[in-house]
């Protein structure tokens, strides 16, 4: 009994790891805008957008156009947050509404001027629901080392 019970930690291990660091990864994009300059931009286009946002499930996304200008070479953008995601269709509808047509600050790379994003904090919210995603499976490893 004591190959299968190695099996499923070594499962767990495996699968923890994985989570912690597509999680990790996340996360660094997520904070690494922060140090990024801004500059002024003109949104062209500010609309909720509807797709697939995992499984056959849809999702909701803030569907924005933005344009700038680094070191007198211009930039087209949809880019609003560090990394892609949707939600439902009130949280898409506030993002789009911070971000109407005209001038807006965005934030640039520059080592890559043609990186930007729009929003460069990160959500307490998005932070610990990370922790939520992968809290389980240490609680998990940690009950198979017990047994």
């Amino acid at each position: 009994q004591g190959a299968p019970m190695e099996g499923k930690l070594l499962l767990g291990i495996i699968v923890l790891s994985l989570m912690t660091i597509i999680y990790s990864y996340v996360v660094y994009k997520c904070l690494r805008v922060k140090a990024w300059p801004s500059c002024e931009g003109v949104i062209l286009k500010s609309e909720v957008g509807l797709g697939i946002s995992g499984p056959k499930t849809e999702g909701y996304f803030p569907s924005i156009e933005y344009e700038y200008l680094v070191n007198g070479n211009k930039h087209l953008s949809t880019k609003v947050f560090a990394v892609d995601r949707s939600g439902s269709e009130k949280w898409a509808k506030n993002i789009v509404n911070q971000f109407p047509l005209g001038k807006c600050t965005l934030y640039y790379n520059r080592k890559d001027n043609s990186e930007s994003v729009l929003i460069n904090h990160v959500s307490k919210f998005f932070l610990l629901a990370g922790l939520v995603f992968v809290g389980p499976w240490w609680g998990i490893i940690t009950d198979l080392m017990a047994a």
